[in-house]
């Protein structure tokens, strides 16, 4: 009977511990804000929230880490962010550098829920750092925007969105002027996109993206990964050492002054049958776009339609030790080299790798159905 007691007494302290961490959290923010504190500790294993955490100082460059037990956080916040990471106000255009988030896991509302966050990222969170962080269940997990000022230098390591089971809608938005934000380690799986990157070029936008995989979107005719910029300044995108790219099709899309390098696809696959879909497309809206694969598998979707369909004459692409199968479909004359690729077509070895308007396409030292040209 003691032992019951004990128990019972055990598990209302627990809960007593859990809404204490729950109503002080942003007050014990702000006071490391202020103090130097430096270290935010969840001391629970879950915790439940129903306003949003705002991980904001005034601007200023003393770190402030978020740390987890580690912890599961429920998050009710309905179309909020669950968690705000930058500056006070939220307006401010001056960075606090030197926030940051470790060994959390964000539950969400669900991927129905229009405008729901996991991590909203502001233009004042510069230099920012992210380590083993888990994001479910929303409309975008990890959203870094870039408006009137740059977002610059954030870093993710050990990121995982939307797995097991595709529960977010996007997993990572780098929306407008975001430069210098390094993802290394990351699992990202998005009923729609796995990246979007997109809104202002501006003074600078720029990520890369390395070691990990894509698996999966569900979505045929969305790109999985989406590069483009409403104005002429331009999006870049570094992908390398994907190990697994296995999405509905298009894999990759490219719109205006889209600028995107690749180098180490291991394995890409189409589970979703997407039909026609082109496995890379360049935009017929792409200004100006480039396009860089090496080392790097790459194959037509399930239904056979092109492995690459560029209609933009301001094109440029180049691929190099590159095994793809497909056709590359130049339906506007960009210009692109291909040297040192393995070619496949699915019509035979006689049928031409290059379809379309093919006036300044380069090639040459190929193995397979890609002739010299």
């Amino acid at each position: 009977m003691l032992r019951i007691v004990s128990a019972a007494l055990l598990m209302a302290c627990l809960s007593l511990l859990s809404n204490y961490a729950k109503a002080d959290l942003n007050t014990d923010i702000t006071s490391a804000c202020s103090t130097g504190k430096g270290t935010v500790q969840i001391s629970s294993a879950t915790l439940t929230v129903t306003s949003t955490i705002n991980l904001q100082c005034p601007p200023g460059d003393m770190p402030v880490m978020l740390k987890g037990a580690p912890t599961k956080i429920t998050c009710q916040t309905g179309a909020a962010p669950c968690v705000i990471v930058g500056s006070t106000p939220s307006t401010t255009t001056s960075a606090h550098i030197g926030l940051g988030m470790t060994d959390i896991r964000l539950v969400g509302p669900g991927l129905t829920v229009a405008g729901s966050e996991g991590i909203r990222v502001l233009q004042s969170a510069d230099y920012a750092t992210f380590t083993n962080i888990r994001v479910d269940n929303f409309d975008q997990g990890v959203h870094l925007i870039g408006d009137a000022n740059l977002l610059i230098g954030d870093y993710f390591t050990n990121l995982t969105v939307g797995l097991p089971d595709t529960n977010t809608n996007i997993a990572v938005h780098l929306d407008g002027q975001v430069a210098d934000v390094y993802f290394v380690g990351f699992l990202l799986a998005g009923q729609q996109r796995v990246i979007l990157s997109d809104q202002l070029g501006g003074t600078g936008a720029s990520a890369t993206f390395t070691n990990g995989g894509f698996n999966t979107t569900r979505t045929p005719g969305i790109a999985a990964v989406s590069v483009s910029s409403t104005d002429t300044g331009v999006h870049v995108l570094q992908l390398s050492a994907i190990q697994d790219w296995e999405t509905a099709c298009p894999y990759l899309e490219l719109g205006n002054f889209a600028d995107v390098s690749i180098n180490g696809i291991g394995w890409i696959g189409d589970p979703w049958s997407s039909g026609l879909n082109p496995a890379f497309h360049i935009t017929p809206t792409a200004t100006y776009s480039w396009l860089r694969v090496t080392n790097s598998q790459l194959k037509a979707c399930s239904g056979n339609g092109d492995a690459l369909r560029v209609e933009s004459a301001t094109a440029f692409i180049s691929m190099s030790s590159v095994d793809w199968w497909g056709t590359m479909n130049f339906v506007a004359p960009a210009r692109a080299a291909f040297t040192g690729n393995r070619c496949t077509v699915p019509a035979g070895p006689t049928s031409p790798a290059y379809i379309g308007n093919t006036t300044n396409v380069r090639s040459a030292g190929n193995f397979g159905s890609c002739p010299d040209m």
